[in-house]
């Protein structure tokens, strides 16, 4: 039997990423979200999914058995002769697969890869500095 995982959930009145353990619930016809969230000296919470981003589980794991979240930034390390090199960009959900797409939004492939060793190095939300292109800020 199939573990069924919870997202992680971005709370973007605060800013804090809550951990996938923490949601208790999600209700998406009552639109509210049940949450664990040291907030006013109480731990439950039932606030507005709206204030919240889900980042769903891929199902796969990175190299070191780390679950792989949407919106998790990752390196793929090509580990397969002749293919060689090294990419960085975003887990996404489109078109009904997880891709890993290329930092600028233009280019990706499949998150599963026979060929690649996948590195979950961050999220969007948690580390926006790795969302810089090679080489750092151009201004």
């Amino acid at each position: 039997m199939r573990d069924i995982k919870a997202p992680r959930a971005w709370y973007k009145p605060l800013g804090v990423m809550i951990r996938p353990e923490h949601v208790e619930s999600i209700n998406f016809d009552t639109k509210v979200i049940g949450v664990y969230l040291n907030m006013d000296d109480k731990g439950y919470h039932v606030l507005r999914l709206s204030d919240f981003e889900l980042m769903w589980p891929t199902g796969l794991p990175d190299k070191n058995g780390k679950d792989i979240y949407e919106k998790d930034i990752c390196t793929a390390e090509e580990i397969l002769f002749p293919l060689t090199g090294t990419r960085t960009g975003i887990a996404k959900y489109i078109d009904g697969s997880y891709l890993l797409e290329d930092l600028d939004g233009k280019d990706g492939d499949y998150l599963f890869s026979e060929s690649a060793e996948i590195t979950v190095i961050g999220n969007i939300h948690d580390n926006p500095e790795l969302l810089q292109p090679q080489g750092g800020n151009k201004e």
